[in-house]
């Protein structure tokens, strides 16, 4: 069994590539797949595997948020050209290059679909959500730790449900005005009929809940002391890092005057050896000239 935010998911799928049990003297091989199926109540990138009948050590699993898989990477890839090419074409400051590459992708624990239809609606529900936020929170959110952006108030199972019966409701209610008028452009609907337009934004918007806005406010909040939090953690950090730095160039200040010292010593060594005290000094060697014996006398 494998055990997740405090519910266990049981009878999982097996799909054995090699299955040799082995038998007395001989070790069995298995390799291939445990399938377990999780719904939305499972948030978390830890799990724990139960495995064997009794003594056999539980093995932990955990994912980490900042590795992504292959596939994660190709769609940040994906979203980080789209976000380029979007800022070339309708950026506000066209003459400043989008840098793609600091862009930061982050996987965080959320709610997951309990049925295998409503992916996109989960894609189009955080797209919702995220378009109505200001681009100043958006950024504030991006610093967020994954534990803090785990706690953010992502779309569940019955929001979901509910958006799906609002969208459904309103593309009948499209589809009605558009063959009571004839008009198949969904544009030119919209701009001929205001009350249509403001039943579309209505159905595709919370129009301000007032109980996901308090939501909202109050994770932001803790968003906020998390962000102050972190900031004092960084300030002890660098301050820890300057404290390091100072000694180490301290350190290298007392090596180098030792340095100089022993240098200015051994010199001082040299000079007194090469002249000691009172060593007197040889006398220059006499001529040839005046060393040599006396001449013969001429006959």
């Amino acid at each position: 069994k494998l055990v997740v935010d405090g519910y266990q998911c049981i009878n999982p799928q097996l799909g054995l590539k090699i299955n040799m049990q082995g038998g007395d003297g001989v070790q069995g091989r298995f390799e291939g797949t445990l399938t377990f199926a999780m719904d939305g109540r499972s948030r978390s990138s830890v799990f724990e595997l139960h495995y064997g009948e009794e003594g056999y050590t539980k093995i932990q699993l955990q994912f980490d948020p900042f590795e992504l898989t292959k596939l994660q990477k190709d769609v940040s890839r994906y979203l980080g050209g789209y976000m380029a090419k979007e800022w070339e074409v309708n950026g506000p400051q066209k003459a400043k290059r989008f840098e793609k590459q600091k862009a930061r992708a982050l996987v965080t624990d959320v709610h997951q679909q309990e049925n295998l239809n409503d992916c996109g609606v989960f894609v189009l529900e955080n797209t919702l959500r995220s378009l109505s936020m200001s681009g100043t929170f958006l950024k504030t959110m991006a610093e967020a730790s994954p534990e803090v952006l785990k706690t953010f108030p992502w779309p569940s199972q019955a929001d979901i449900t509910q958006r799906k019966a609002k969208m459904k409701a309103i593309v009948a209610r499209l589809f009605a005005v558009a063959a009571e008028k004839g008009i198949k452009d969904v544009e030119v609907l919209l701009k001929q009929d205001d009350d249509l337009k403001a039943e579309v934004l209505a159905a595709i918007t919370d129009g301000g809940d007032g109980e996901q806005m308090a939501e909202l406010d109050k994770w932001s909040g803790k968003l906020q002391e998390e962000l102050a939090a972190r900031q004092v953690d960084k300030d002890k950090e660098k301050e820890a890092q300057t404290r390091k730095e100072e000694a180490a160039a301290a350190r290298r200040e007392e090596e180098r005057s030792r340095k100089e010292e022993e240098a200015r010593k051994a010199e001082e060594e040299r000079l007194k050896g090469k002249n000691p005290p009172g060593r007197k000094k040889p006398k220059p060697e006499a001529s040839r000239s005046a060393s040599s014996s006396p001449s013969r006398k001429k006959g």
